[in-house]
């Protein structure tokens, strides 16, 4: 991702998260990833707070989402895992799980 592409992304990011997901956040998050991969979503979540990557990974697909984990920083992977909902993480482990056991 080049550097004025990053720019545009976290610009994008920062004014979703400015408004509630139902209100047009998730439509703006939507246009700032949908060309984005989890390393690139990772690398432009690692420049928000800790509190805006915990809802970029709960507003992300699971996929996404696990994948994004995998690339941050430990300290705000652990902000994520220890403050997301249970069940979301409980989910994704499972699917982690089944993929790596071929189910």
């Amino acid at each position: 991702m080049t550097r004025q592409v990053f720019e545009v992304t976290i610009q994008g990011v920062c004014a979703a998260l400015r408004k509630p997901l139902c209100d047009g956040g998730g439509v703006g998050l939507t246009a700032a990833f949908q060309f984005c991969s989890a390393s690139e979503i990772a690398e432009v979540v690692s420049e928000l707070t800790a509190a805006e990557a915990l809802a970029i990974f709960e507003w992300l697909d699971d996929v996404r989402a696990a994948a994004m984990l995998t690339e941050l920083p430990e300290p705000m992977t652990n902000y994520i895992i220890t403050n997301a909902p249970p069940g979301r993480i409980a989910h994704l482990s499972a699917e982690e799980a089944e993929h790596k056991l071929g189910l």
